[in-house]
């Protein structure tokens, strides 16, 4: 039994190397042995090579045939013509024909995994098949050629006609190209499977269903990021219509404010050369009749300002329902942001107010951290923490502010910048300051929001406050937002210990909040091994650095990310331009 397959083997491999390829198919599948010896694989390499002999004299026959057109030359007379040739083909045959003898005894070696390869050799080894079956009539019937240059020439007139549906056809055969050439190493690659032994086999296999599984979730999550910031960018969409809209009535309002003060200064100017006109016609008037004239100019001026009071409170009036309406805006927004503010709470995580940086947090701040904003003066850390807190904001998060450096106005005018509005937020009860900075530069501490502190030392009072609008805030929110600016006062007023025994007990109680913490430290302030203390509160660090004239920054400590390598950022007054990176490159 085991004879007849392995004559059977060699007849299909005598036949493939006489020219039926589906043979080799044949021969291949009759290999049902796990393991696979030396002289088998020997055999496989010579039959390869004989394969790629074929190829290259395959391609020699149509190169002279088509010098030899003209003359409608047989096969014979080609190698006639090219004697070497006719040698190269009879060797090819003596060596096929010894190739032949060997058969028998390989025909049970195969390993199973040849039937992998063979499935996908199909399909390429029937276009060959019929690619030789057309060469072999181009060679052996050379009368056609001319009825195919006829043909070429009826196309050739058509070219112009055609070209798009052309350059149609072209993409597809493009593509159908792309397609073979992933085909043929897919090929290579089987073969290499082929010559594996079957546990190294089994470990590719692993590692490439392993690969294939990461590459399709993968492209699962970029599927969902692209839907969500679809929904963002419609969402952006409608925001900024309604901030034009709100734009508009706002520059209507002012043309008109505008016209109305140049109609009071034209009135005021009639009114001055009138009463020069008047004073002038008076000079000769007794003294009775130019008092009563006085009387009836006063009278006169009286009516005047009491028409501008009027159009004043006009004017106010309508300011105030101008302030109305972006509140009621505002509270709509917040309203419509809620699914998004839930899905942070859900996924405890808090976004990072820019998109770029929340994909490299992978999804934003988690709940409860407290990340340190570190680097020199001048690099827009102190924007991104704005950034953070204004995207709270529009999504109904509370802000906190701990000031040490900068007054609540400051900060109002940094923020204005940001987002529209940022004083209705206030109203609304959504912001909050603890100032421990104006009293120090003898600045009026009269704002209605902010908790006032005498200096940045005075550690127990900023607790005490920070604590008190804590609860306040958590009564009504699940979490909120702080930003401090900055600890290099704090520690500038005290020393690195006590700030320390102050900056531990602070982080820990905003942990227990749930809530998300950016405190910013100017770089070059505080020695290294200070610097190693803070890291030691905080979950984490932003790094930012300048380097040939170039602004960077890198993740450290946080949460998982996609890269902490060094990420190349631009920035203005109104936020961080952050470059690209795909894992651990960064472009």
């Amino acid at each position: 039994m085991e004879d007849d397959e392995g004559n059977k083997g060699s007849d299909s491999l005598r036949k493939w190397l006489k020219g039926d390829d589906s043979s080799l198919v044949s021969w291949l599948s009759g290999g049902t042995q796990a393991a696979e010896g030396e002289e088998s694989f020997e055999l496989r390499k010579r039959i390869m090579q004989l394969e790629d002999e074929k190829a290259q004299l395959t391609e020699e026959l149509e190169a002279a045939r088509e010098g030899a057109a003209g003359t409608h030359a047989t096969l014979d007379d080609v190698l006639d013509a090219r004697p070497s040739l006719r040698t190269r083909l009879e060797r090819f045959r003596m060596r096929m024909d010894g190739l032949s003898n060997k058969l028998g005894s390989v025909a049970e070696q195969l390993c199973p995994e040849t039937q992998k390869y063979i499935e996908v050799q199909k399909r390429i080894e029937a276009l060959d098949s019929e690619m030789r079956g057309v060469l072999r009539n181009l060679l052996e019937r050379p009368e056609a050629l001319d009825q195919h240059a006829k043909e070429a020439a009826e196309v050739e007139n058509k070219m112009e006609e055609e070209t798009p549906a052309l350059e149609a056809k072209m993409a597809e055969i493009e593509a159908d190209v792309e397609n073979k050439r992933i085909a043929d190493a897919m090929t290579k690659e089987k073969l290499e499977l082929v010559e594996m032994g079957r546990e190294d086999a089994d470990a590719f296999l692993d590692q490439r269903m392993k690969e294939l599984e990461n590459w399709k979730e993968e492209r699962i999550t970029l599927e969902r990021e692209n839907q969500r910031l679809r929904v963002q960018l419609e969402d952006r969409s409608e925001e900024l219509n309604r901030l034009r809209s709100l734009l508009r009535y706002k520059e209507e309002e002012l043309v008109r404010r505008e016209e109305d003060l140049i109609y009071r200064e034209r009135m005021v100017d009639e009114e001055q050369k009138r009463f020069a006109s008047e004073k002038a016609q008076v000079d000769g008037i007794d003294e009775l009749k130019m008092q009563k004239r006085l009387e009836d100019l006063r009278g006169e001026v009286t009516n005047k300002e009491e028409e501008i009071r009027k159009k004043e409170s006009y004017l106010n009036s309508k300011m105030e329902e101008l302030r109305r309406r972006e509140l009621d805006l505002i509270e709509e927004e917040i309203d419509v942001r809620e699914e998004d503010r839930l899905a942070e709470v859900s996924a405890k995580k808090a976004h990072t107010g820019n998109q770029r940086l929340n994909d490299l947090l992978l999804g934003g701040y988690p709940f409860g951290s407290s990340l340190l904003a570190y680097g020199p003066s001048f690099v827009g850390k102190e924007i991104l923490v704005n950034e953070f807190v204004a995207e709270g904001l529009v999504k109904g998060v509370p802000a906190l502010w701990v000031l040490t450096d900068s007054s609540p106005t400051e900060i109002r005018a940094e923020m204005e910048r940001i987002i529209s509005g940022y004083e209705e937020y206030e109203k609304l009860g959504l912001v909050k300051y603890v100032d421990a900075y104006s009293r120090t530069v003898d600045e009026p501490g009269d704002d209605p929001y902010t908790a006032y502190i005498e200096s940045p030392e005075s550690h127990d009072a900023i607790s005490a406050a920070v604590d008190k609008i804590a609860a306040e805030f958590k009564q009504d929110h699940d979490y909120y937002r702080l930003g401090f600016r900055s600890l290099s006062n704090l520690i500038a007023y005290s020393d690195i210990n006590k700030a320390f025994r102050f900056l531990s007990p602070f982080v820990g109680k905003r942990k227990k909040d749930r809530a998300v913490s950016l405190l910013v430290l100017e770089k070059g302030l505080q020695q290294e091994q200070e610097i190693q203390m803070l890291s030691m509160i905080v979950d984490g660090m932003l790094d930012f650095k300048i380097d040939n004239q170039r602004n960077f920054f890198a993740v450290k400590g946080i949460t998982d990310v996609q890269t902490r390598n060094d990420v190349r950022y631009t920035w203005s007054d109104r936020g961080l331009n952050i470059g690209s990176f795909t894992l651990d490159h960064i472009k």
